[in-house]
């Protein structure tokens, strides 16, 4: 049934699917690839209904149907799990990061020597020796010499 060109409904004329089976089924790899096959390679993929009636799918009996989609569903479950382990991991990382760049600009990762000199005498005597190398500005811009 097609009420638009860009909608179709499939019937399913097989009595021993069940709906999750052939959602994995749609989605897997194997299917994909054939679709987008079929689809051809043009700037507005389609899928004629002719396409969809040519679509051979191998359907297992209705037990191992149930089987299929409780592994397929556990496996997406792990999969859940580990990419949110993953984020949370992402971001202790960049609180971690942070933290450690603070600590260090306070001088608080290593201990302190206390025979350093502070760093406002260190600065004072970089901004004097800066003072005593200063070229005297031009006062105009000098020509290149053209040859």
């Amino acid at each position: 049934f097609s009420a638009d060109r860009n909608l179709a409904a499939i019937r399913i004329g097989h009595r021993h699917l069940t709906p999750l089976f052939l959602e994995i089924l749609l989605t897997s790899p194997n299917l994909q690839r054939w679709i987008k096959g079929a689809s051809g390679s043009t700037a507005q993929p389609h899928l004629y209904l002719g396409d969809i009636r040519r679509m051979v799918v191998s359907i297992p009996p209705l037990p191992e149907q149930h089987v299929i989609v409780q592994v397929v569903s556990e496996v997406f479950s792990q999969i859940d799990a580990a990419s949110f382990a993953v984020e949370q991991s992402l971001m202790r990382a960049t609180r971690l990061r942070q933290s450690i760049l603070k600590q260090a600009f306070e001088g608080k990762l290593v201990p302190q020597d206390p025979h350093d000199e502070p760093a406002t005498v260190l600065l004072d005597r970089l901004q004097s020796s800066r003072s005593d190398d200063v070229m005297p500005h031009r006062t105009r811009k000098q020509k290149v010499a053209k040859s």
